[in-house]
């Protein structure tokens, strides 16, 4: 993964996201319980299991980190892109012109575009899994205004029947 990528997929993740992301060794893979473990020493915070597993699962979706063996986690290497030395001759007077029109740009624009394309497909993920949480928030809440209503017409009902005793 290059510099601009893993920034790009860094900085669409959420802010519990990208703690539980420094807690995740480069070096060696660790377990979940390890994870949380580093995430209450540093940050003197306790997470849920449930939300650090969901915060592993958008990191490695993401291509920062991956699962090396089932349950053990371990952050991903960026790379430098590699820079060629090109050696050249000097044999004539016009070879300074000649060095200007054969020196490669840093970066091509197919390089950008990937790069853009694949921040796009990254931010775009996010936002269909922001959508698929907002909708089961919003389905979640009508079943809990439909449980209220009927306990509502319930409350009516009781009040009545009081009323009509009295």
């Amino acid at each position: 993964m290059n510099p601009s990528r893993y920034e790009a997929a860094l900085n669409g993740q959420s802010a519990i996201a990208r703690k539980v992301f420094q807690m995740v060794p480069i070096q060696e893979a660790w377990t979940v319980d390890q994870i949380i473990g580093e995430l209450i020493r540093v940050t003197h915070t306790r997470m849920e299991i449930k939300s650090v597993h969901t915060c592993l699962g958008r990191l490695k979706d993401a291509g920062l980190i991956r699962e090396k063996d089932r349950g053990r986690f371990q952050r991903i290497d960026v790379k430098e892109p590699s820079v060629a030395v090109v050696s050249l001759e000097v044999v004539s007077p016009t070879a300074p012109a000649l060095v200007e029109e054969t020196a490669a740009p840093s970066r091509r624009p197919f390089d950008i575009l990937a790069d853009a394309a694949a921040a796009l497909n990254l931010l775009a993920e996010q936002i269909r899994n922001t959508a698929g949480e907002l909708e089961t928030a919003a389905l979640e809440i009508e079943n809990e205004f439909a449980k209220e209503s009927e306990a509502l017409e319930k409350l009516k009902q009781f009040q009545t029947l009081l009323k009509s005793l009295t």
